[in-house]
């Protein structure tokens, strides 16, 4: 399947921005971690109606909430990536100095 079709990479770039801002912004510290998904979806809808307009609604609308699920799914296997990489580290720094 080509993502490319239904989700737009500037929006999908636009919405790992803004989950990057809410997440770690002083303003939006009451904000909880669960909701931002949530949020990205919102403003990616209104971003494609912005980009595309109402010429097509149901194509608008499912490309917008693609479009967030693809950035907060790259954020979370970037995440784990890292979270895998810091853990894998320091398994080796451990292991070379008790040896």
């Amino acid at each position: 399947m080509n993502v490319n079709l239904y989700a737009n990479m500037m929006t999908v770039a636009l919405l790992m921005a803004i989950g990057k801002l809410i997440k770690s912004s002083r303003f939006c510290k009451d904000i909880p971690n669960d909701l931002i998904p949530y949020i990205l979806i919102v403003v990616g809808i209104a971003y494609q109606f912005i980009l595309d307009g109402f010429s097509n609604i149901g194509n608008t609308i499912a490309s917008g909430i693609i479009s967030s699920s693809v950035a907060v799914g790259l954020h979370q296997s970037g995440k784990k990536l890292f979270i895998n990489n810091t853990i894998e580290e320091t398994t080796e720094d451990e292991n070379e100095n008790v040896g």
